[in-house]
């Protein structure tokens, strides 16, 4: 299968099926999708994703996000969605927010403030997950980016997937939204905005993400253990492990 998905109006959307686990297994295709939304889903790409087999959206935006872009699927009778913010209004409009923001030496600093902050809300979506565990879910954000990538490295590690290719995945938003980095940066440059800053918040580099995790296990244990603290029970944590992997029978790397 190719990891990739070709959507008219969507540009980073992947399936994160097929990654090894360091148990000898393999992720599931068709499980888990994650996906941008920078822009309104064309009728064309919501019929591409129920033939794909997407049951269930959780949309990660916060509301007033939501109310400049709604997703296609908040009405539909074919796909149940949820609005299940990461950061919510409250957080992401606050002065502690545009601090961090302006302040960060680092993206990873961002991945940590939302590890800390958002746990309520990160063992709501992953509670969300696993009560409609027989339906295939697709995540997603704004870019697909920061918030999706969080997530997304969250189930894939939860799953036994090396860190490594955790980073690998989180890195391919790069690869997928070149054209429309490069503009905004074009865009940026002409506005004489900070350039600094506009390189830090587009950051999609693999150590990123490998500094995120590794916070994750110095200050929580491991990602079981930080799921608890987000009051994820023990039943669906299985439940999630269960979602994701499958029997090993011969990995073969996929296209990208």
């Amino acid at each position: 299968m190719q990891r990739r998905l070709i959507l008219d109006t969507i540009e980073n959307a992947r399936d994160l099926g097929g990654y090894p686990t360091t148990d000898g297994k393999q992720t599931r295709w068709r499980v888990f999708v994650r996906t941008d939304h920078f822009q309104a889903w064309s009728q064309n790409t919501q019929q591409m994703l129920v033939d794909y087999g997407i049951k269930l959206i959780i949309d990660l935006r916060d509301p007033y996000e939501i109310q400049d872009l709604p997703n296609a699927f908040a009405e539909s009778q074919h796909v149940h969605y949820v609005n299940a913010p990461v950061l919510t209004d409250e957080v992401h409009l606050s002065e502690r927010f545009r601090t961090l923001e302006d302040g960060m030496h680092g993206h990873h600093e961002m991945y940590q403030f939302m590890v800390d902050e958002c746990s309520a809300q990160v063992g709501k979506i992953m509670t969300t997950i696993a009560t409609y565990h027989t339906q295939a879910t697709l995540f997603h954000c704004h870019a697909g980016k920061d918030r999706t990538g969080l997530v997304a490295a969250l189930l894939l590690s939860l799953a036994g997937v090396s860190d490594e290719i955790i980073a690998q995945d989180y890195a391919l938003t790069g690869e997928y939204l070149v054209e429309r980095f490069a503009q905004r940066r074009a865009n940026a440059l002409a506005a004489g905005d900070d350039m600094a800053r506009f390189e830090i918040m587009h950051a999609y580099a693999p150590e990123t993400m490998l500094t995120t995790l590794n916070y994750l296990r110095e200050r929580y244990g491991s990602i079981p253990d930080y799921l608890r603290a987000c009051d994820v029970s023990e039943a669906h944590i299985a439940t999630l492990r269960t979602m994701l992997v499958e029997a090993f029978n011969g990995y073969k790397e996929m296209e990208s």
